[in-house]
Formats: C-alpha cells, structure tokens, sequence
C-alpha cells in the first residue's frame, strides 16, 4: 500500500514574556528533569488530554561530517492531544444496502485514542511548530499550565511562567503593502472562529484590530468558556462578513489610502486575529495574516494506517529549515 502524504505548514514563532524575548529552552529543561515520565506532563480537563507523548532533549541539528562534529542544539516535542475513553465512529466496509447504520469502536483497553497532535523545536526563544489539529496558542497555554502547576512546589528548581508564541513576519510580503498600498480588507469568518482567536491578550489594539477583537470577545461571551457541541456548530453557522474597499483606487484621497494601508499593515503583523481575513493591494495581489508570517510547507507521510503524522518526517523538516533560516540570517533578533 503505498504511504499517503499529507501538506503541513512549518511556523517560525519566537517566545515573547512581557514583550521581551523568553528563553522557553532553558525553561522546559528544568521543567522536563522534574516532569520526567509522560504521565507527569499530563493535564487532564473535561476529559480532555494534553500530554508530551515523545521528547529529545538533544537534538542533533547538523550531522558530523569528516573532522566536523555533530551539533546538538535545541530540543524537541511531540504534544498529543485526546480525549479518555472516546469511542471512534465505523462504518461496514461491505454495505449491500441503501444505507449503513455504522457503530462505534473503543480504544484498546487501558488507551485512547490520539485525535490531534503537534510537533515543535525549541531553541533557546526561538521555535518552529507543526500542527494538526493543534494551534500554537493551545500549545504554549497548554506548556504555561504544566510549568505552573509545578511551580509552587518548586520554586527554587523552576520560575513562574506566562509565555506566548508571536509569529515571525515575513518582510518580502509585508512590503507588497507597503509598496503598493492597499485598496481592501476582507473578512469573512464563523462566530465560533472569531472566537477562538488570541483576542484577550492585555497588549493595546488599535484601528480595525480592536474592532474585530471586539467582536471576537462579543462572541466568546455568547459561546461560555466550555462550549457544548450544539453551541459550537450554532456558532459555525454565523457567518460575519466585513470588507473595507477603496473603490475609488488610485484616485481614493490620499489620507484614506494612507488609512486603510496602515490598518492593512497592522492586521498584516498581528497575532490576534487569523481568520478569513485577505488584503488587495492596488495592484490585485491578495495577502492573507499567515501570508505575512514566516512559514514553509512541508509534505509529511502518514503514521502507518491513521491520520498521525510521521513523526521523524516532521522533525528532519525542522531540522532542514531551521539550518536555512539561519544561514538567510532570519534567526536575528
């Protein structure tokens, strides 16, 4: 049987603590010589779990090649999310019928099953995150949690930890805006997608940015912190659709170019809002947010028979454009 791929982005992020550069490597090494076994790193609410299913403390980011040594550097994590003693919906692979009633499987017993999963390296501020399934937001507030419950006890071994991953812009798109003005910003996004984006940071917003953080924290309330599934497809099916256009182009007032190219920018740079958002700039090129951040595509096989993704794929990936953002000099601060 031949080994499907699937297409996964690498995110650059760097590790921001009160806007200043945090180094989470240093950080989970403590973490991780007090939390040393898999079932020590397991957090566990509403029945869902998030766990460190797999780690490398010493990662080898470059091979030994004749007289030059290996270099280690960094390390690795794979996070596994699931939820306890889930049963997995079938279907009958032989239906001679109109329909099929299907059923339901179990986990082997004393398991469950791994239904999102991501992958990320750590050195010193910076990282680079794969996921499926799993944004970078519910990993770094998954990380702050297991850091923190730990910390009471141990306060001379590790410290206090309120962390947050921010992207890495990519300059080359950012100046198409800067270059070329825009002339429309488009958002087109479900109730419950606005309300999972990153909007209760304390960091001031301005302009069309604290507009639809607004409107994302309006929808949040509207949803409760622990939403039911029934709350969750209601709110997949409001659909909010804004767009701010320039339809005058090039002939639009010069202050309101200038206005909608620095809104363009500062939704462009954000980390707070995602969502089906695009920019047009004057010359019909369409930037989405994940457009401007530093990222490359990846083809990653399959993990045997599931939706798993191969996990020595993924890091060998890491490991290749890790080396290429520093050898461009992107890894500068």
């Amino acid at each position: 049987m031949m080994s499907q791929k699937v297409l996964k982005n690498i995110q650059y992020l760097r590790v921001a603590q009160d806007e200043k550069l945090f180094d989470l490597e240093g950080a989970l090494r403590k973490l991780l010589g007090i939390a040393q076994t898999v079932n020590s790193t397991q957090i566990e609410q509403y029945g869902f779990v998030y766990r460190i299913q797999y780690r490398k403390l010493d990662f080898i980011l470059k091979e030994s090649q004749g007289n030059t040594p290996e270099v280690k550097k960094g390390l690795v994590l794979h996070i596994a999310y699931g939820i306890k003693d889930e049963h997995m919906r079938t279907m009958n692979n032989n239906v001679p019928a109109e329909n099929d009633a299907g059923g339901s499987t179990p986990p082997p017993n004393g398991q469950s099953f791994l239904t999102k999963e991501a992958f990320v390296y750590i050195s010193t501020h910076h990282v680079l995150f794969v996921g499926s399934g799993l944004r970078h937001e519910a990993v770094s507030s998954y990380l702050n949690k297991l850091n923190n419950q730990y910390y009471p006890a141990n306060t001379g071994t590790i410290s206090k930890t309120d962390f947050s991953f921010k992207p890495v812009a990519n300059f080359d798109k950012l100046s198409l805006i800067q270059q070329y003005g825009a002339k429309k910003l488009h958002l087109n996004a479900s109730a419950y997608q606005l309300s999972l984006e990153n909007i209760d940071q304390p960091e001031e917003s301005s302009g069309l940015v604290a507009q639809f953080k607004q409107l994302g924290r309006i929808f949040k309330k509207a949803i409760g912190p622990e939403p039911t599934d029934e709350e969750i497809n209601a709110a997949q099916d409001i659909n909010v659709c804004l767009a701010l256009s320039l339809e005058g182009n090039t002939r639009a007032a010069i202050e309101a170019q200038e206005f909608i190219s620095a809104q363009a920018e500062l939704i462009a740079e954000s980390d707070e809002i995602d969502s089906g958002f695009y920019i047009e700039t004057q010359k019909g090129d369409k930037i989405r947010p994940t457009d401007i951040r530093l990222s490359k595509p990846i083809r990653i096989k399959r993990y045997e028979q599931t939706n798993a993704l191969n996990q020595s794929e993924v890091f060998d990936s890491m490991r290749l454009y890790f080396q290429e953002l520093e050898r461009d000099n992107l890894t500068e601060s």
